[in-house]
């Protein structure tokens, strides 16, 4: 399945059964919208070295950043996205494994690193926003969302799941934990014998390998 140009608005993958689009925009920014620009810079104001400063703390991070070639180009273009408004980024080079050590630990040591994941088959995304999950990297906790989640683990209804997990994303996108920046296509190219095939990830699609058969 391609995902051709997809920019997304929702946190699980198009191809999800219960896929149901945020549809807020809370992902989209531009510059050259002054109400994009006052909500992202509120309160924060340009310093004589041309650095925000709010309540005497300077709009400072840093990004984290392993070898892959897109998630360093990723890095470059957020870095100087931030730095055209006013924002001082730093870049510092790790290996994955190192990312992923500081980013898992309790008390997570970075600001900031572009990364990837793999959705699921199934839109429960507990794993990455559940507060007590180990694949929370980020620590945020909302307790609404991990009520929402528990709720979309228990139902069985498919129409009420769809209600659930539609709330769950549209608090996620406007609270904003992490950004979501594109849907990278995945290019299959299969035997016209194959059959039953799961149109989902690549890596999910192998957990109904069971039930795929060939002329």
């Amino acid at each position: 399945h391609l995902l051709e140009d997809y920019t997304p608005e929702e946190l699980v993958s198009p191809t999800e059964f219960l896929r149901h689009p945020i549809g807020t925009g809370a992902f989209k920014f531009d510059r050259k919208q002054p109400g994009s620009f006052v909500r992202l810079v509120a309160g924060w104001v340009l310093g004589p070295d041309g650095v925000r400063q709010k309540d005497g703390m300077r709009l400072s991070f840093t990004i984290d950043v392993d070898p892959h070639p897109v998630r360093q180009q990723i890095a470059l273009v957020a870095q100087q996205a931030w730095q055209a408004i006013g924002c001082e980024v730093g870049l510092e080079l790790y290996e994955y494994s190192v990312i992923q050590s500081r980013s898992r630990s309790a008390q997570p040591a970075f600001d900031a690193n572009p990364n990837w994941l793999v959705t699921p088959a199934d839109p429960d995304i507990s794993t990455y926003y559940l507060s007590t999950s180990g694949g929370n990297t980020s620590k945020w906790a909302d307790p609404r969302v991990d009520e929402l989640l528990m709720q979309g683990k228990a139902a069985l209804d498919q129409e009420e799941r769809a209600r659930i997990y539609s709330e769950l994303q549209k608090i996620i996108a406007e609270e904003c934990p992490i950004i979501y920046l594109y849907y990278p296509k995945e290019i299959r190219v299969m035997n016209a014998k194959l059959h039953n095939f799961a149109p989902v990830g690549y890596r999910d699609a192998l957990v109904w390998a069971h039930k795929i058969w060939k002329e």
